[in-house]
């Protein structure tokens, strides 16, 4: 979409053949374009529709695998664009996806990821421009109020034969720019009543229509020549509609506003060639086959059979002949075997688990042995496979995996009135293709069996129940909005849709859900427990029970149990930095990590923690986080360095703390003071959040970091760290102008900063440490 500054157009030359063609626009339009969030190969991606570009241009930082090439592009004003390569990539907005080939340039064209030429608009089965933040793929619905005003329609490349048409009479009002796909090569040349002016414009350039009473429209739409709309590659339901409805004949104005008709009657809105939009899952259309394929795996649901079948891929594309494994299966305790042998026994029932016919399938290649894993918060015991020969033949691309912290705080971001689905037997429910069974024995009373479903353990079992669980999510558009997955685990917001229309879609597409758990009647989600609060907020705690203290202390003993503390609760408080400076003690302490433990100052420690625990468990507080600011309480000591993250209401949403490292011990505090602030600003950006209130009791970083935002004056130090100073306070800045945040920095006293105790162990267990690192120096002394 090429945007002028004014009528004094600059002369553009020629292109000549080796140069396309690419809009350029100033800063101080770019709020007034059309801006669109897609996800180029899965990551999230901020891009602008031009239809007045060729090509699809994406910056170098969106895209990992490029390959060199140079390229120039010319621009509107006549510049020329510097290109650094060509890229393929895989873009997707809602349920539209399509691969196709992109320019990679060194920098952000007006701030943005992507510049969405004609090549990824036709790729994505076009384009309808309503408003700047109003752009919807696949020919989105035309507005009901402007069905009795032409919309302009690109349909790519018009025949080299066709006759220019006359001259402009009428500009129309404000009209949405639908963009299908190209025209076949072979389309005939078509008279075109004279609505339109001048010479026919290029492939990709928007025509100005003039406005035309619904008749009018009805002749412009039987003039048109039939064009199938080339669909984007979009698995399952929403490209069995594409194609069928481009079968049936060409996508035209008449059928615009036909649609549009319909809407305005009531019914839901048709999008062209795309899947009906907003209606529940129980009336969406019949669900066709749906496929996954990447790197290391795919993934294909058959709409006959209702199920998944998936397959990992070897590393080698071939295999092992053999796995050398000979072990059947682990000890398992006397006190777990009553409910592993039921687990078993479901297993067979269900017919997951089925002897191993070597005459159908071949000799058995791998024998993986068994192993009991219990589970003392949700009271089971799961037979777990042991992967590990396996998974050394098994690449697993893990680049773009959840990672559990990241997704609890979009959870903590996504609606007030929520609800909790979960897959039954998740793993369970995938199909293992059957070339891969003689690799998936397992031995169970002394018979070879084959487990012919899915398992937890398998390196690519994460990625492989993500990408099934999002592709269903993508058939339906009110389910991918209403719906925040992790792995197995489903968070509905039911002021979009609701939980029993979410278990609904599912089972359509195979995949069967637990009844669906709300956390007004408390709920637990993502290891944490949630309950409302009798304010009626919702309010987190703990799930898991804290055992207690190893009885043999072992440096690997000891390091679960500190993980139980801490582990992934966004709060912990003073327990973080006294779990880390245990987990400190227990390396020095030993050599290995099953050797025991007798220090007694660290045995005293461990029971003061769990004493302190016991009464007054610091991981709790509020679930949800609204708004757009957040207080960031900062601090630094000898020891570690601590964050706390206040909402507006002043609860504690998320802290963290740093041992300093011991070989950093005489870094000075101003640098330690100065690191906290940065962790701080990163951990409030990790939240999506703007407005920054940054409060510190240090008043050496109060000024740096003061100065360096508002420029009042320039940085002045003396120390020898003045180099590494700079580039920190640099770091902040080049974050405020990155992230577009606003920054307010305070100066607060100690005893009034909540980061104080993140920073601090006892003062016993520091003077303990002196004494028992003085009393090995003097043994040092004397043997020498």
């Amino acid at each position: 979409m090429n945007v002028e500054g004014g009528s004094h157009r600059k002369k553009v030359p020629k292109r000549s053949g080796d140069r396309v063609s690419a809009s350029a626009v100033s800063q101080s339009v770019a709020r007034t374009l059309p801006v669109v969030w897609i996800s180029v190969n899965g990551r999230k991606c901020r891009a602008l529709v031009d239809t007045g570009c060729t090509d699809t241009l994406v910056h170098a930082g969106a895209c990992s695998d490029w390959s060199p090439r140079p390229v120039n592009m010319m621009t509107v004003n006549g510049g020329t664009l510097r290109c650094l390569g060509i890229a393929e990539i895989t873009v997707q907005h809602r349920e539209n996806r399509a691969s196709l080939t992109a320019l990679v340039v060194p920098d952000r064209p007006l701030g943005m990821d992507v510049v969405l030429g004609m090549s990824g608009i036709v790729a994505l089965g076009g384009v309808c421009v309503k408003m700047p933040n109003g752009v919807e793929f696949g020919a989105a619905v035309v507005p009901a109020a402007a069905a009795a005003v032409a919309p302009t329609v690109v349909t790519g490349a018009v025949p080299a034969v066709e006759a220019a048409a006359p001259a402009v009479t009428a500009v129309a009002p404000a009209v949405p720019t639908v963009v299908t796909g190209a025209a076949p090569a072979a389309t005939a040349a078509v008279a075109v009543p004279p609505l339109v002016t001048g010479a026919r414009p290029a492939a990709g350039t928007a025509v100005p229509t003039e406005t035309a009473p619904p008749a009018a429209t009805a002749a412009v739409a039987a003039a048109t020549p039939a064009v199938r709309t080339v669909a984007p590659k979009v698995v399952g339901t929403a490209a069995a509609v594409q194609g069928e409805t481009a079968a049936a004949g060409p996508v035209t104005n008449e059928a615009v506003v036909a649609a549009n008709a319909k809407a305005a009657a009531g019914t839901a809105p048709v999008t062209g060639a795309g899947p009906v939009r907003g209606a529940a899952p129980a009336a969406s259309v019949d669900r066709g086959d749906l496929s996954v394929d990447t790197v290391d795996f795919t993934a294909r649901f058959s709409a006959d059979s209702g199920e998944w079948t998936v397959a990992w891929k070897w590393t080698d594309g071939e295999g092992p002949d053999r796995l050398h494994n000979t072990v059947a299966q682990y000890k398992v305790p006397d006190a777990a075997r009553p409910a592993y042998d039921e687990e078993l026994e479901l297993w067979a029932r269900e017919g997951w688990l089925q002897p191993y016919d070597e005459r159908v399938d071949g000799p058995a290649r791998g024998l993986i042995p068994l192993m009991a894993v219990e589970q003392p918060n949700k009271d089971k015991v799961r037979p777990v496979l042991d992967y590990r020969e396996l998974n050394r033949h098994v690449t697993a691309h893990t680049a773009d995996a959840e990672v559990c912290a990241e997704q609890l705080r979009r959870w903590r971001r996504h609606g007030s009135r929520l609800a909790v689905l979960d897959l039954r037997k998740a793993y369970m429910q995938l199909r293992l293709d059957r070339r891969l069974w003689p690799y998936h024995t397992v031995r169970v009373r002394g018979q070879l069996h084959c487990l012919q479903r899915m398992s937890y353990g398998l390196n690519v079992a994460p990625n492989i129940m993500r990408s099934v669980v999002r592709t269903i999510l993508e058939q339906n558009e009110a389910v991918s909005r209403g719906v925040l997955p992790y792995v197995d685990d489903l968070l509905v917001n039911e002021d979009v849709i609701s939980a029993e229309q979410v278990a609904e879609h599912f089972s359509r597409y195979g995949l069967v859900c637990k009844p669906p758990q709300r956390p007004a009647d408390g709920a637990r989600m993502l290891g944490l427990q949630v309950s409302c609060s009798r304010s009626g907020e919702l309010q987190w705690r703990r799930d898991n029970p804290v055992g207690a203290p190893p009885e043999v202390m072992t440096r690997r003993a000891l390091f679960a149990w500190c993980g139980q503390l801490v582990s992934h609760l966004p709060v912990a408080g003073w327990l973080r930095p006294a779990a880390a400076w245990l987990k400190r003690r227990a390396n020095a302490l030993s050599q290995g990590w099953d050797d025991p433990i007798n220090d007694q100052n660290l045995h005293a420690q461990v029971s003061q923690v769990a004493e302190r625990v016991a009464f007054n468990d610091p991981a709790r507080g509020p679930w949800r986080l609204t708004g757009e600011k957040l207080t960031v309480w900062t601090d630094a000591s000898s020891l570690a360095s601590g964050v706390v993250l206040e909402d507006p209401g002043g609860g504690v949403v998320e802290d963290g703390s740093w041992l300093r490292p011991e070989r950093k011990a005489a870094m000075h505090i101003n640098m330690a003071e100065l690191d906290a602030a940065l962790s701080g600003v990163n951990m409030a950006i990790a939240w999506g959040i703007k407005v920054i209130d940054l409060r510190t009791d240090s008043a050496t970083v109060h000024k740096w970091v003061g100065d360096a935002l508002s420029g009042r004056s320039r940085l002045r130090t003396k120390a020898h760290a003045e180099m590494l100073i700079r580039r920190r306070v640099d770091i902040i800045r080049e974050l405020v102008n990155e992230f577009h945040l606003t920054i307010t920095i305070k100066l607060v006293k100690s005893d009034e900063n909540p980061a104080d105790e993140m920073t601090r162990v006892p003062k016993e267990w520091l003077r303990a440490c002196r004494a028992e690192e003085e009393t090995a120096t003097t043994r040092l002394g004397d043997a020498v």
